[in-house]
């Protein structure tokens, strides 16, 4: 006679359910005891008076030994701060949200400084050059602080280097010892590294010593919700910044120990991963109708 269990399949899940909830559980405590630093709406810099901005950001050390990059820098941190003067707030970082520019992903923001600077004369054709190495030097000079989905939408070529230049020269130091200590075959995981713990000083301030467990969990978050790949070059920066002692000492060994953010991605957040700029046509991506149809 055969005997034979019945509901083994409805007990496995249970158990699996079960574990997921645990971990969730876990989870959501650590996020709890690690949470990221909070938006701050005020500091120094971003107080300063637009001389004294345009003063500090071409001097040492945000002045470079190159005549032509010294010089576009100049002009593209008049630029912003001409066209950042025209608009609402009582600080730079109040002015730059006012302008929207966030509402753009990459590097068409440029768009919106341009049409005001061409309303008194003919732009010339190095014009954007000068207005994406402006901003650069409002961003690590700590003038504004962009936000993080926003940063994720654009590249970031000269964000590590400058930062290690004018912000922290001491802390990327000794992140690339870290690196040069590693295989050469890791290099380029480094590079990705050093970008992404340069935007978390561009987006929350401070020195690489500031960082905490919690801005890595946010961004972590942040690139789940803005980029469909990744993998593990996502979390890398992670790994070195505890190698640096950055962090306290009871800080889980990965970031992974976070998990997810809870919950599934909207088709709104899913439909934010492409860069559909027309609003209408992403209005239609996301309304219920333009959804999968039920089969009939």
């Amino acid at each position: 006679m055969t005997i034979t269990t019945k509901h083994s399949t409805r007990r496995q899940l249970q158990t699996a359910n079960a574990t997921v909830e645990q971990a969730r559980a876990r989870n959501n405590v650590l996020r709890e005891r690690f949470p990221p630093r909070p938006t701050e709406a005020w500091w120094p810099a971003t107080a300063q008076s637009a001389d004294e901005v345009l003063h500090r950001l071409t001097a040492p050390p945000f002045s470079p030994a190159a005549n032509a990059t010294r010089a576009g820098r100049r002009r593209g941190v008049a630029k912003l701060l001409r066209w950042l003067s025209s608009l609402p707030g009582d600080t730079w970082q109040q002015r730059w949200k006012a302008s929207r520019a966030e509402e753009i992903p990459g590097a068409a923001w440029t768009d919106l400084p341009l049409r005001f600077l061409r309303q008194s004369r003919p732009s010339p054709s190095y014009e954007r050059v000068d207005l994406t190495s402006g901003l650069l030097m409002l961003v690590c000079g700590d003038v504004i602080r962009p936000d993080l989905a926003w940063m994720l939408t654009r590249t970031h070529k000269h964000l590590a280097p400058v930062m290690a230049e004018v912000r922290d020269p001491e802390g990327f130091a000794r992140l690339a010892q870290l690196a040069e200590s590693g295989p050469a075959s890791a290099r380029g995981d480094a590079t990705i590294a050093a970008t992404r713990i340069a935007m978390l000083l561009a987006c929350k301030g401070g020195s690489i010593v500031d960082i905490t467990v919690g801005d890595c969990v946010e961004l972590v978050d942040t690139l789940r919700r803005v980029h469909a790949r990744g993998g593990q070059r996502k979390i890398d920066f992670y790994l070195r910044l505890r190698a640096l002692d950055v962090f306290p000492g009871d800080a889980p060994a990965t970031i992974r120990a976070f998990g997810l953010a809870a919950g599934r991605l909207s088709i709104e957040e899913l439909v934010d991963r492409y860069p559909i700029r027309c609003r209408p046509v992403r209005s239609v991506q996301t309304e219920p109708s333009s959804r999968s149809p039920v089969p009939g």
